[in-house]
C-alpha cells in the first residue's frame, strides 16, 4: 500500500490561535499506517486547524469529530478538510468541557480514539472525566506542551484507580515520545499514547 500523504494545511489567523504542531502530526503519521484506524471513530480535542484529525480521517477512521474553541481555527480546519478532499470529518466550535460530555454519552459507539492537544493549563477536568467515562474510547493520544506540569496532573486523573471522582476504567500509558519543536531551548512537546 502507498504511504499516506501529508496533510496540506493553512495556519489559522489571527496569530496565536491554537493549532496542532506539525511535528506532533508527523509523530502521529509515523505511527499510523494506512487502514490502521479502519472502523474507528476519532475525537480530536483542541484540534486547532485540524491537521491531526484530517490525517486520521485520511488513513481510515470512519468519522472524525474535531472540537476547538477558536472560531478562526475551526473555519481553517473546515477549509483544510476541503483542500485535502477529506469528507468524513466534522469540526465544532465549542469548549471541550461543554462538547465532550454530549459527544461521548452514547455507549453504543464503535471503538474510538481520542486525541487531546490542550493548552499549557492542561485538559479541563470535565473533558477528562467525559473521556474516562466513555468506554468506547479505547486509545487516548495526549499531546502536551507542559510535560512536567499539567500532563502529570492529567495522567494522574486519567490513569488513577476508579473512584467516585474518577468514574470509568483507567487508561494506562503504552508509549511516550518527546518531540523537539524548539531546538536549542529546554521546551519539548511530549506525545503520550494511553490505552485500556
Amino acid at each position: 500500500a502507498a504511504a499516506p500523504r501529508a496533510v496540506d494545511a493553512e495556519p489559522s489567523s489571527p496569530p496565536g490561535a491554537a493549532e496542532a504542531p506539525p511535528s506532533a502530526a508527523g509523530a502521529a503519521e509515523g505511527s499510523t499506517p494506512p487502514g490502521a484506524l479502519s472502523g474507528w471513530k476519532v475525537v480530536d480535542v483542541c484540534c486547532g486547524t485540524g491537521t491531526i484529525g484530517i490525517y486520521c480521517a485520511s488513513v481510515g477512521a470512519s468519522h472524525v469529530l474535531g472540537v476547538e474553541m477558536c472560531r478562526p481555527a475551526v473555519e481553517d480546519a473546515k477549509l483544510n478538510a476541503l483542500r485535502n478532499d477529506v469528507r468524513n470529518v466534522q469540526f465544532r466550535c465549542a469548549k471541550a468541557e461543554d462538547e465532550l460530555p454530549r459527544a461521548l454519552q452514547d455507549r453504543k459507539q464503535p471503538p474510538m480514539m481520542a486525541i487531546v492537544d490542550p493548552p499549557r493549563a492542561g485538559l479541563h477536568r470535565k473533558a477528562a472525566k467525559a473521556i474516562r467515562k466513555c468506554w468506547s474510547v479505547q486509545i487516548l493520544c495526549y499531546v502536551s506542551c507542559n510535560p512536567m506540569g499539567s500532563l502529570v496532573q492529567d495522567l494522574a486523573f486519567l490513569c488513577g484507580p476508579t473512584s467516585s471522582s474518577r468514574p470509568g476504567e483507567p487508561f494506562r500509558p503504552v508509549l511516550a515520545r518527546a518531540v523537539d519543536l524548539f531546538p536549542h531551548t529546554p521546551h519539548t512537546e511530549l506525545v503520550v499514547v494511553l490505552a485500556r
